[in-house]
């Protein structure tokens, strides 16, 4: 029987997780490689384990844990998902206004007041509902065109004069 630190056990059951979920899922190739990799892995944890690298040991296995921690957090952080629900937070601690509500039947409600409903009507085109683009709102800022270039003429190559030749024979 071989004796395994605790790192490389640890390592292992991991693996051998996320290999019986492959083999449950058919992806046989795949499973078939994490075992390779995981003997591998684990047979290099042992080492580093018998040389004294116990620290070294954890960290290897601990990285991908405290990373994918970090990654997970960074994204529900940048767009904007609860936690715990996985849904968007719709409110909007900046501004003056909520203008956006769920309802009691979980309907999504937008408030625009400027929105004109006989100029831009809403209307249901299978499997959506569209809502026109609404005009600018005046105190939106509206970009100003570029001025156009005035067009340079464009430069000729000079040529060498007709009667002039560089070969000593033809001067």
């Amino acid at each position: 029987m071989v004796k395994l630190c605790t790192p490389a056990i640890i390592y292992l059951i991991f693996s051998f997780t996320q290999i019986l979920i492959d083999t449950f899922k058919g992806l046989y190739n795949t499973a078939m490689v994490k075992i390779i990799v995981m003997v591998m892995v684990t047979y290099l944890l042992q080492i580093l384990c018998d040389r004294g690298l116990n620290i070294v040991s954890w960290i290897i296995v601990f990285v991908p844990f405290i990373l994918m921690t970090v990654i997970v957090t960074m994204i529900l952080y940048i767009f904007g998902l609860d936690a715990a629900t996985g849904m968007a937070k719709y409110k909007c601690k900046d501004s003056k206004y909520n203008t956006i509500n769920i309802d009691k039947q979980g309907n999504i409600n937008i408030y625009d007041p400027y929105y004109n409903s006989k100029h831009d009507p809403v209307y249901f085109k299978y499997p959506n509902i569209v809502v026109p683009k609404p005009p600018p709102h005046p105190i939106v800022y509206q970009e100003k065109p570029m001025p156009q270039p005035i067009p340079q003429p464009i430069p000729q190559p000079m040529l060498p004069p007709q009667n002039y030749s560089s070969s000593p024979m033809f001067q």
